[in-house]
C-alpha cells in the first residue's frame, strides 16, 4: 500500500465503490452544463480555448461545481458511506499534490513556481499553499486579461 498517492483510500473502499460513485455522479445537476458544452464545441481557435479556460476558472462556477460534486458526495447515502470516502480521497489527493509541489522547491528558497492544475483543485491548492511560509500566490485571472 503506497502512502504517496491518495489511491490507497479507493483501493480499500470496497467492491461497490465505483458503482456508488457512478450513481452519485448521475444525480449531480450542474446548471452551466449547456454553456460549457457550447464553449467546448468552439476549441478550434486560441480564443475559444481561452474562453473555456476562463469559464472553468470562474470562482463562482468552481464553487458551484465543488458544492455539487463534493457536497453530493457528503449527502450520498450508502451503508458504506462511499460518497464521504470519495470526499476524503479528494482532500487527501490535493494535500499530497500540494506537498509534492512544496517539496519540489523546498531546497530553492525564493524560487518562482508555476503550477497548473484542474480548476476543481485550485481552491484546495490556494488554501493549502496560503498556509505555507515563503509562498506567495499570484492570481492567474489577472494574467489572462
Amino acid at each position: 500500500m503506497s502512502h504517496l498517492v491518495a489511491d490507497d483510500i479507493t483501493d480499500r473502499a470496497g467492491p461497490k465503490y465505483g458503482e456508488a460513485l457512478q450513481d452519485m455522479w448521475s444525480k449531480i445537476r450542474i446548471p452551466e452544463k449547456k454553456e460549457s458544452q457550447a464553449l467546448e464545441a468552439k476549441l478550434d481557435t486560441a480564443q475559444g480555448v481561452l474562453n473555456l479556460y476562463r469559464f472553468y476558472n470562474d470562482p463562482a462556477k468552481v464553487r458551484a461545481f465543488i458544492k455539487a460534486d463534493f457536497g453530493g458526495g457528503i449527502r450520498h447515502a450508502t451503508p458504506e458511506l462511499y460518497g464521504r470516502q470519495y470526499v476524503a480521497w479528494w482532500e487527501t489527493r490535493n494535500l499530497r499534490m500540494v506537498a509534492n509541489i512544496r517539496s519540489a522547491f523546498a531546497n530553492q528558497p525564493g524560487a518562482r513556481v508555476l503550477s497548473v492544475v484542474g480548476s476543481s483543485h485550485k481552491p484546495y491548492f490556494d488554501a493549502y499553499l496560503n498556509m505555507m511560509h515563503e509562498v506567495q500566490l499570484v492570481d492567474s485571472a489577472k494574467l489572462l486579461k
